[in-house]
This record gives C-alpha cells, sequence and structure tokens, in this order.
C-alpha cells in the first residue's frame, strides 16, 4: 500500500529495497523500516534519541496504560471486518499501534500495521517492538519515515487511521481511508499534566479544547480518560517532562524547578475522539 514520493506509483519489494514501475528505489533498513521522506534537508527530523528514550521509559511504566487499552478496544469496536489495515500517523515507537495488533490478534483479526513517523530514531525503537513482524517479502508491519502532511500510502487503502498528540492532517486521512473508513484521534483535557506543569510554571493553564467538528468527516463520538499515576523518582519525573512539548518551550530557570522534586502525583486527563469519514 505504499507509494513512491516522487511519483505516487505504488511501491513493491526487490530484494532489500521498495521499487516503482518508473524504477525510483529505497532501500530497506537493517532494522525494517524504509526512508520515504522527500525532504533530507536539516538532518535528523522529529523528536531526538534523548526524547524518544525518555517517552519509552515513561511509557513501559504503564501510567498511560489505561487510554491506551481504551484505544485499542474503540478500534475493535467501530471496525467489525475479519481483516483490516491500521495507519498509525505520526507513530513514535509504536507504543498504542503494538497494543492495536494484539487485540485484533486475540479477538481473532488479521490485521496489517503502517506506521508512519518524520523521526528515523522512533523507527528503530518502533521495530523493537515487532521483533520480525517489519521483515520479509509480506510483512505485517510497515515502517516508512514520512512526514503526515504527505503520507506515501495509497488512496482509499486504510480502514483504521489513528493519531495520538501526533498533526491533524484531515485532506491526507481522507484520501488514504477507505469509504466509511474510522479515523480516531487522542487529545490531552483541560487537566492534562497539571501538576507538572505546576511544578514548573508560575502561570500554569489548562489545555484548550478545540471544536470537535472535521470537514470531510462525521463525528462519531468523544470519550473521556482520566485518573492519575505516582512517579517516584527525579528520573521519571524527567522522563515525563523530556517527551512533552513543554521540553522544548521552557527555559533552563524554570527547567531547574524539577530538580527540587522526588516524587510528584499527576493527573492523566485524555479525549478519544472518533470519527467516520464521509
Amino acid at each position: 500500500m505504499l507509494i513512491c514520493p516522487i511519483c505516487q506509483s505504488v511501491l513493491t519489494r526487490s530484494g532489500s529495497s521498495l521499487v516503482c514501475e518508473k524504477r525510483h528505489s529505497y532501500d530497506i533498513s537493517k532494522y525494517g523500516y524504509v526512508n520515504l521522506l522527500m525532504s533530507q534537508k536539516g538532518g535528523n527530523h522529529g523528536d531526538n534519541r534523548e526524547m524518544l528514550l525518555s517517552r519509552r521509559s515513561f511509557l513501559n511504566s504503564g501510567a498511560y496504560s489505561p487510554m491506551r487499552d481504551a484505544l485499542a478496544t474503540k478500534v475493535l469496536e467501530l471496525c467489525k471486518k475479519s481483516d483490516i489495515s491500521v495507519l498509525d500517523s505520526g507513530c513514535g515507537e509504536c507504543y498504542y499501534t503494538s497494543k492495536i495488533k494484539e487485540l485484533c490478534k486475540s479477538s481473532g483479526k488479521r490485521v496489517r500495521v503502517f506506521g508512519i513517523d518524520i523521526s528515523k530514531e522512533a523507527l528503530r525503537l518502533a521495530a523493537q517492538r515487532f521483533p520480525g513482524e517489519c521483515k520479509g517479502d509480506d510483512p505485517s508491519v510497515t515502517l516508512a519515515v514520512a512526514s503526515s502532511y504527505s503520507l506515501p500510502i495509497k488512496e482509499s487503502s486504510i480502514d483504521v487511521l489513528i493519531s495520538v498528540f501526533a498533526p491533524l492532517c484531515p485532506d491526507q486521512f481522507a484520501r488514504v481511508l477507505k469509504r466509511e473508513g474510522i479515523f480516531i484521534t487522542v487529545i490531552p483535557g483541560k487537566k492534562h499534566l497539571w501538576e507538572l506543569k505546576s511544578a514548573i510554571y508560575d502561570d500554569p493553564y489548562e489545555n484548550e479544547i478545540m471544536p470537535y467538528g472535521i470537514e470531510g468527516f462525521e463525528f462519531l463520538g468523544a470519550e473521556h480518560i482520566s485518573g492519575s499515576f505516582f512517579m517516584g523518582s527525579q528520573k521519571e519525573i524527567y522522563d515525563l517532562f523530556t517527551m512533552t512539548p513543554y521540553f522544548c518551550r521552557t527555559g533552563e530557570k524554570d527547567r531547574a524547578k524539577l530538580s527540587a522534586l522526588s516524587s510528584l502525583d499527576c493527573t492523566f486527563e485524555f479525549e478519544i475522539l472518533s470519527y467516520k469519514k464521509v
């Protein structure tokens, strides 16, 4: 289902490369992903290794597992097909996608997963969540370095598209989804990580919740997920901070406030929004 980013022809496997009918060729890395990002200027793109390793450490703690489980359950609830394709746009290390694949398989569904992210480092970690599944002539997991604003995915080929804390690109999502395909996105609730923000900033602010409507999609509903988790070390707190957008937006003075914390109870709050392509 991958297409050439230059001519939009379908890519097929040829040895250790993907090749289109016009002979544009893209090598599959030893990790199992392919780089289809058109612009290579500026070196590495997306989250850097420090941010990704902090995210992996935090997510593996299970703090966000209630949302992860609810998201995977929502995919099963809204897509009744026995053979489905799932695209994770802005997949990161595929923490959420791997749970969706696991739950689909346990329910008897055949599932093919496509993970797209702008960060090569993220996809190297993502491949570790699918040992052996993103290699071979007919992989059940396909990972590609690419932008959500220019998805290298064949038109009308995806059953379910998810986007978790990633850019929304409605035109691209509508293009790649099948007729009546399902789109699910996760956004932070108003009080998400409130205690962390209060520890850093003198004047913390609630997250703004934008209108739910998206042109080209029928809104199916919102599911609210909230709770709390405990971080018992400065490393755990710093891992959480490093994986958030606040890491790049916060000055040294405010960052230094975290060094005074040895533990923190923190609130999580998510909105899982579901849509159907119309």
